[in-house]
């Protein structure tokens, strides 16, 4: 496993201090497992995959296969379920009343009504995500 551990600092270039840090052990830890000095523990892999949900879980325990799962499946699967959360808390505004579009508003127009609907929605158009080495990638619910 010192092989994959030292693949991932390169891949996230990041230090073993600061890995250490991000998962939450002694950074001891790390230079005992780099040195080969010990394997690591049940807890450390559970530390490292809830850090880097990315890293296959089969790649970090033999080497086998890629370093990374299939990122498209990953996205696809937060983003969904970002745009689930999102739409729930929308009904529920609706439901509590808290909406920005709540008609129940006394002495206005009917053109003012009009207008706070067009311009107080509050529809994701799309998601972003910038990377550190200067890509992005854009997502749209379906």
């Amino acid at each position: 496993m010192k092989e994959q551990i030292l693949k991932i600092l390169d891949h996230y270039v990041i230090s073993a201090a600061r890995f250490s840090d991000e998962i939450g052990v002694q950074r001891s830890s790390i230079s005992h497992i780099i040195s080969g000095r010990n394997q690591p523990s049940y807890d450390f892999i559970k530390k490292v995959m809830k850090k880097y949900p990315e890293l296959d879980v089969e790649w970090l325990l033999t080497g086998q296969g890629e370093m990374l799962k299939d990122r498209s499946d990953i996205n696809k699967n937060r983003i969904q379920d970002l745009f689930s959360a999102l739409e729930t808390k929308d009904k529920s505004s609706d439901i509590e009343g808290n909406n920005v579009n709540n008609h129940s508003l006394v002495g206005e127009d009917q053109n003012e009504n009009k207008k706070n609907d067009v311009t107080n929605v509050n529809i994701l158009e799309n998601i972003v995500f910038f990377f550190k080495n200067g890509t992005f990638r854009e997502y749209r619910p379906e």
